[in-house]
């Protein structure tokens, strides 16, 4: 969780699987979607203040056609996000996560890539 160390969060509950999180990200990829250069904007215009929201390492392992999760995944709210990226943008070190609402069938997924652009699948 070292990724996390500057990121106020709550760990996963035991009876959610990172792997089963980063498939159900997957299904939202085929959304409409619009992009951003301005990570931070893009999380202040996109993420609603007390909803929780999955925060997801996207750090894959691809055998074949399957695809492993390795990376961490954590939960966290709105300004806690804002302030890690924000801290991990100044330190040139933020890598490619995914962001989603803590829900059963969530309608919002924020990809940030390794560019340092973000993408918004679904939401309003």
């Amino acid at each position: 969780m070292a990724l996390f160390s500057n990121l106020q969060h709550s760990p996963l509950p035991e009876t959610i699987d990172k792997q089963d999180l980063y498939l159900l990200s997957e299904t939202l990829l085929d959304a409409e979607s619009s992009y951003y250069f301005d990570l931070p904007l893009c999380l202040e215009e996109n993420l609603t203040e007390g909803t929780p929201y999955y925060v997801i390492h996207d750090h894959v392992l691809h055998k074949g056609k399957l695809r492993i999760q390795l990376g961490s995944a954590v939960i966290a709210e709105k300004q806690a996000i804002i302030g890690f990226v924000q801290q991990e943008l100044e330190r040139n070190d933020l890598t490619i996560l995914r962001i989603m609402p803590v829900s059963d069938k969530p309608d919002l997924l924020i990809y940030f890539t390794e560019d340092d652009g973000g993408f918004v699948y679904g939401g309003e």
